[in-house]
């Protein structure tokens, strides 16, 4: 029997994660998972220089802590244990380690392409920012809230700058009637629907587009910067989980949005 109980999502998540760089939905479907499963972690915590970082190992599998732990030696008195990440990271962000490294072996072990490097401030700021994100959206108050109070998730494009100011652009699509609108998303299925349609994203994913959680008020008036639509007719939500040639409830032009 297993020593480490650890849950059968985030080593997977992490590995599609460093497979697909910059993706959007792995790098969230890694967060979430980092966020609701445990690791292996030492108590107390310490530091290794491992393939020329100085870091915290913590593991995704027991069998990765098997292969460090033969060439590793270990400060006397360190104990591994199974623990949500929540459970050391206050205690992380307040040590002089600045690096956490998972699944670390050294340059003989074979690699088993779970072995990753994060500067833990930049971690940190990784796992708010996705988190914030998907708690403003997928909250059940906003799934129950009225459409025109709903947070969404806005694929948004930095232009330019002018005078200091941020420039937003947005992707578009096409509806039937042949206008364009910008696509907004209230749930991760509509959202991976246009995500993995390389057509639709291409331009977006090589621009480094970023997903942004907004409400329509901050998407018409932002607080700063500038948001540009245009020749765009509106915007459409969910656009590939209806039919617009059936159902025009989902689009909503400029003109409409500025009466709400």
């Amino acid at each position: 029997m297993s020593q480490f109980e650890l849950g059968p999502d985030l080593d997977k998540r992490l590995r599609d994660s460093i497979n697909n760089e910059g993706d959007f939905l792995a790098n969230l479907g890694f967060i979430l998972a980092l966020l609701n499963e445990s690791v292996i972690a030492p108590n107390p915590l310490f530091s290794v220089e491992v393939m020329e970082h100085a870091a915290l190992p913590i593991f995704t599998t027991e069998s990765d802590l098997e292969i460090f732990l033969t060439d590793i030696q270990m400060p006397e008195g360190v104990i591994w244990n199974t623990v949500p990440i929540s459970a050391f990271w206050s205690n992380l962000m307040e040590s002089p380690i600045d690096t956490v490294t998972f699944n670390p072996k050294t340059v003989a072990d074979v690699q088993t392409g779970n072995l990753y490097f994060f500067d833990k401030i930049k971690l940190n700021d990784f796992l708010q920012s996705h988190s914030e994100m998907m708690n403003q959206v997928m909250s059940a108050e906003n799934e129950e809230s009225p459409f025109e109070q709903k947070s969404y998730f806005v694929p948004t494009l930095i232009g330019s700058r002018m005078y200091g100011d941020i420039i937003r652009v947005f992707p578009m699509i096409m509806a039937p009637d042949k206008k364009t609108y910008v696509p907004i998303f209230d749930n991760l299925l509509s959202l991976s629907m246009w995500y993995r349609n390389e057509e639709l994203v291409k331009y977006f994913k090589d621009n480094d587009g970023q997903f942004r959680a907004m409400k329509l008020n901050e998407l018409l008036h932002p607080s700063l910067g500038e948001n540009r639509f245009g020749e765009t007719a509106g915007i459409v939500v969910n656009p590939l989980n209806f039919d617009p040639k059936e159902d025009q409830s989902n689009m909503h032009t400029w003109e409409e949005l500025d009466k709400l």
